[in-house]
């Protein structure tokens, strides 16, 4: 039918391949062949799985923050937009200096176009673990036929410098995942913000918008109900948010405050101003329950392209409730 297809490393679709003994078995069917009614199924030749080669195919690539003498380059969590921001200042230069600019580096595009993902890696995942970033994943799926010209950006991307902060990183590919990059890609049940999640607008409006500018003012009870009120449109927003992410949690936990101890406050985070029009609305940090186990990549929220709404996932000895938290079942 016309179809291109290449070779998978993974199991796929399985074609008949032809190998050293394919052309002997043909020569000898062809000689013993009397009659129409033979069918060539006599001969077998090898099988190999492979893929249609214009399928979209997943990106998920992880860089190392290397000096040039080779050492680990770390950033402050609470960097991780600016970090974002910065790499993909990094990715546009490699695409306009090899002439190419798919829409999914760019991001440029009409909604509901998907583009690539751009998330810090907070060290997690061991009982030392200090939260510093000290890699950077790309992940996505890029459009069918884009993925050639993602390849080109992204061969020039690799090995460039990352400037920020006074701090000058190469970006090394990393080709053995790390067991960091593994911690944020596990499957569980529970899920925590290392970066806090931009939520769209939950704040108080109107009457009770003017009330909660003067709480300080107000009787105790007051003032929490207030509270009170705040956190269940919160709790509500991420609860949608999950849903247009085709999830569902049995239990949400929102603060302003982490859960984990490698983390920061969600105010603690660095907005670059070319963001803050798009991002300028409440961070909080996020615990999520789920019914079965939900395997990472796990991103939610507005900044989920510039390094916010981060997850990682958790053991149920390892969940940690904050003081300011609501928990919703």
């Amino acid at each position: 039918d016309r179809t291109l297809w290449e070779p998978a490393s993974a199991p796929g679709v399985s074609l008949p391949v032809a190998d050293g003994s394919t052309l002997e078995k043909l020569v000898a069917f062809h000689g013993r062949q009397t009659a129409q009614s033979r069918r060539f199924a006599e001969v077998k030749p090898s099988r190999a799985f492979y893929r249609r080669a214009d399928d979209p195919q997943g990106l998920q690539l992880v860089f190392r923050l290397e000096s040039e003498d080779g050492g680990l380059v770390t950033f402050e969590a609470s960097e991780s937009c600016a970090l974002a921001e910065a790499t993909r200042g990094a990715l546009l230069k490699a695409a306009k200096q090899v002439g190419v600019s798919p829409e999914f580096i760019h991001g440029h595009h009409d909604k509901g176009r998907k583009h690539v993902f751009i998330a810090p890696l907070p060290s997690i995942g061991h009982t030392h673990a200090d939260g510093l970033v000290r890699r950077i994943m790309l992940f996505g799926v890029p459009a069918n036929g884009e993925r050639g010209d993602v390849d080109l950006v992204l061969h020039e991307f690799a090995f460039s410098t990352l400037d920020y902060g006074g701090k000058h990183a190469v970006l090394v590919p990393e080709v053995t995942r790390s067991g960091v990059a593994g911690s944020y890609l596990a499957s569980s049940k529970y899920w925590q913000t290392v970066t806090p999640v931009v939520l769209p607008n939950p704040e108080l409006r109107g009457r009770e918008s003017s009330l909660w500018r003067t709480r300080d003012k107000m009787e105790p009870e007051e003032r929490q109900k207030l509270r009170d009120k705040l956190q269940t449109r919160r709790v509500a927003m991420v609860r949608r948010m999950l849903a247009n992410a085709g999830l569902a949690a049995t239990a949400v936990a929102v603060s302003n405050i982490s859960f984990g101890s490698v983390s920061h406050p969600a105010a603690k985070f660095v907005i670059p101003e070319g963001r803050k029009k798009y991002l300028r609305n409440t961070l909080c940090h996020v615990s999520l329950e789920f019914a079965e186990s939900v395997s990472g990549l796990l991103l939610l929220g507005r900044g989920k392209h510039f390094g916010l709404g981060l997850f990682a996932p958790l053991r149920a000895s390892q969940r940690q409730t904050s003081p300011e938290a609501t928990l919703a079942s």
